[in-house]
């Protein structure tokens, strides 16, 4: 679990805009990486509400959610890192504009993937719980 806790005393925009931003941001900055793809491997997806109950059920309140799936690819390690950086950038962006978030990777809740909207390939990497959204 990675845990940013900023204490930044300006927030010129309503939440929403800030996951935005965010969002543009670290897709301008992961797809700087040099990489075998025309197009970013990664998504960031606001959680469904079928997922929302999974995660706050998991949690054990409610919180707002973004689920971030990785293209499945035969270079699977270098896609996967390039949605690392890309979810490390996202956070990042968040920091800035304010927003505290969680990143977790691991010991999701079961049931997840059958109620999150990905594509065709697409597994999913992890989520951010968005503490002060």
């Amino acid at each position: 679990m990675f845990r940013l806790d900023p204490h930044l005393p300006h927030a010129p925009a309503a939440p929403a805009a800030f996951l935005d931003a965010a969002l543009q941001q670290a897709a301008r900055d992961a797809d700087a990486v040099p990489g075998a793809y025309a197009r970013a491997p990664w998504g960031f997806r606001p959680a469904t509400p079928a997922a929302k109950r999974i995660l706050d059920d998991f949690e054990g309140r409610s919180r707002s959610w973004i689920v971030v799936t990785c293209r499945r690819s035969d270079a699977q390690e270098h896609t996967r890192e390039r949605c690392l950086t890309a979810i490390q950038r996202y956070l990042l962006s968040l920091a800035v504009e304010g927003v505290d978030a969680t990143w977790i990777g691991s010991g999701l809740p079961e049931g997840l993937e059958d109620v999150s909207e990905m594509l065709p390939r697409e597994e999913i990497l992890g989520v951010v719980r968005l503490d002060s959204a």
